[in-house]
C-alpha cells in the first residue's frame, strides 16, 4: 500500500514539524502540501485513482475536506491528528497529543467501515462531513471561533459561543423529517450529528455512533439566554440532554429550512457547507478509515490491506 499524505499546514497542532520529519522517513508516502482546499481535493482523487491510500494531517477540516473523495472512490482514509477541536480523532480512537502513533497505523492499523453525512444546500452543492452538521446558533459560533486563532481550541468555541449569545435569536425552522412529515420548531440550534462530539468536545449528541446507519438529530429549543448559559457547560459532558427544550431523534435524512426569510449557513466538521435550506442525509457504510486494532469497528483487513491472520 502506497499512501499520499496531504498536510495542511495551517491546521492549528503544534506538532507539524515533528510529523513532517516522521513522514519524509517513510518511502511508502508521497508528501503533499496543497495551497487550497480545492488543490487538496484534486490531490486525493488523484491518489485515490492509483489506488493510494490517503493520509489526513490536520483536524477537523482537513478531515472533512477529503471524506467526499474518499467515499466517491471507495478509497482508504488515515487521520494524522494535527489540528484545534480533534473530534474526529477522537471518534477514530487516537490521541491527538500523540501524532505519530497515529501515524504508525499505516502499518499496524485496521480498516473500519463507517457512516457520512451529505448536505445539499440551497446553492445546489454537496458537501460530504463524517461529523456533525449543524444551523442557527453554533454555526454562526463556528464561524466566529474560526476568526479566533489565537485562542486554545476548547476556549476558542466557548468564547465565540458566549460573544453570539448576546445577540442571536431562537429562529424557527421547517423539518421534514424520513416520512415527510413537516414540523415548525423555534431553536437556537439544528444539529445532525454523525459522531458524537464537536467544537472540540462537545458532546451535543453523545449516544451517536458513527456505524449505526443514521442521524441523530438535535434541536435546541427556544429556553432564555440564562438557561442557554447553564447548558453550555453541560454539553462538554453530554448533560444537556435531560433538558426538557432539547431533543434527539433518528433520522436517515432531515431538510432544514429557516422561516426567517433569511439564509443561514450550515456548517460541518468546522467549515462551511453552503446555505439553507439544506438536505442532510446519512450515507451507511460510506467510508473506509485506518483504526487501532484495539478500536470497536476495528475490522479483519491491515491498513496494508493484507488480512489478518488467525
Amino acid at each position: 500500500m502506497h499512501w499520499t499524505a496531504i498536510v495542511n499546514p495551517a491546521a492549528g497542532g503544534h506538532h507539524l514539524d515533528t510529523i513532517r520529519v516522521a513522514l519524509a522517513a517513510r518511502s511508502d508516502v508521497t508528501v503533499v502540501e496543497p495551497l487550497t482546499a480545492l488543490d487538496a481535493i484534486g490531490v486525493a482523487r488523484d491518489a485515490f485513482a492509483q489506488s493510494h491510500g490517503v493520509v489526513a494531517v490536520g483536524g477537523d477540516g482537513t478531515f472533512g475536506m477529503l471524506t467526499g473523495p474518499a467515499a466517491d472512490a471507495k478509497g482508504l482514509l488515515a487521520l494524522v491528528p494535527n489540528g484545534t477541536g480533534n473530534d474526529m480523532a477522537r471518534e477514530l480512537g487516537l490521541n491527538a497529543k500523540r501524532p505519530l502513533d497515529a501515524l504508525a497505523l499505516l502499518d499496524t492499523g485496521r480498516v473500519a467501515v463507517i457512516d457520512a453525512g451529505t448536505i445539499t444546500a440551497a446553492d445546489g452543492s454537496v458537501t460530504w462531513f463524517p461529523s456533525v452538521a449543524s444551523i442557527g446558533f453554533d454555526a454562526i459560533a463556528n464561524e466566529r471561533a474560526n476568526t479566533l486563532q489565537r485562542v486554545p481550541s476548547r476556549a476558542r468555541y466557548v468564547a465565540a459561543a458566549l460573544a453570539t449569545m448576546k445577540d442571536f435569536r431562537p429562529i424557527a425552522f421547517e423539518l421534514e423529517l424520513d416520512d415527510n412529515r413537516k414540523e415548525t420548531r423555534w431553536a437556537w440550534l439544528v444539529a445532525a450529528a454523525n459522531a458524537s462530539t464537536y467544537g472540540g468536545g462537545m458532546r451535543i449528541a453523545p449516544d451517536a455512533q458513527v456505524a449505526d446507519g443514521a442521524l441523530d438529530l438535535v434541536t435546541v429549543g427556544p429556553v432564555s439566554r440564562p438557561q442557554l448559559l447553564i447548558q453550555l457547560p453541560r454539553v462538554f459532558f453530554g448533560k444537556h440532554v435531560h433538558h426538557p427544550s432539547i431533543t434527539i431523534r433518528r433520522v436517515q435524512r432531515v431538510r432544514v429550512a429557516p422561516r426567517c426569510g433569511t439564509a443561514l449557513r450550515c456548517y460541518a466538521s468546522g467549515d462551511d457547507a453552503g446555505p439553507t435550506p439544506v438536505d442532510i442525509a446519512c450515507v451507511q457504510g460510506a467510508l473506509r478509515v485506518i483504526v487501532p486494532a484495539s478500536h470497536p469497528l476495528a475490522g479483519d483487513t491491515m491498513a496494508t490491506g493484507e488480512p489478518v491472520t488467525p
